[in-house]
């Protein structure tokens, strides 16, 4: 679908997707059920954020509703590396909004629970402490030398959400 929507921009620039139209493309992977699902979600949200820097258009920025949608994308499976790769998806879209706070990317519970449900399903042995961090908004980002805590989600007014 949107290859196609793509293709015919070209030739009619009133058909173009929209953060709208990958969001409900991201919301049908979260739904899908099969071993590569999360992957794709993964694929199509990378081609949101290069087509976003490509056109610099708002219209196209990445939302917290499309990282949401991949993160559930990922969840059909139960292991580590799937906690792993939820947990940093949830930092990607965190460090974006801490560098860009005009962007639609700020957490919100649900994506706290998402990411804690993904610990807990995980069935390894630091599960509930994982899923304890991430609910009590001990987040780190950046590499060992530079690592820094942000603030928990609860502490931010409801209207800023």
């Amino acid at each position: 679908v949107l290859a196609d929507m793509w293709s015919s921009h070209e030739t009619h620039p009133h058909i173009k997707p929209t953060r709208k139209t990958y969001r409900i493309i991201l919301a049908a992977f979260a739904k899908r059920r099969g071993p590569e699902t999360g992957e794709e979600a993964f694929e199509v949200l990378r081609e949101m954020w290069e087509r976003y820097t490509k056109e610099e258009e708002e219209s196209l920025s990445p939302c917290r509703q499309c990282y949401n949608s991949v993160m559930r994308a990922w969840k059909k499976t139960r292991d580590r590396d799937t906690a792993i790769m939820i947990e940093s998806i949830f930092m990607e879209m965190w460090q974006r909004y801490s560098v860009n706070t005009t962007l639609y990317l700020k957490p919100d519970e649900e994506c706290v629970e998402i990411v804690a449900k993904a610990w807990m399903k995980s069935n390894c042995t630091d599960a509930a402490e994982n899923a304890e961090r991430i609910r009590s908004g001990n987040w780190t980002i950046g590499t060992a030398d530079e690592r820094h805590e942000v603030s928990p989600i609860h502490e931010t007014p409801a209207d800023e959400l």
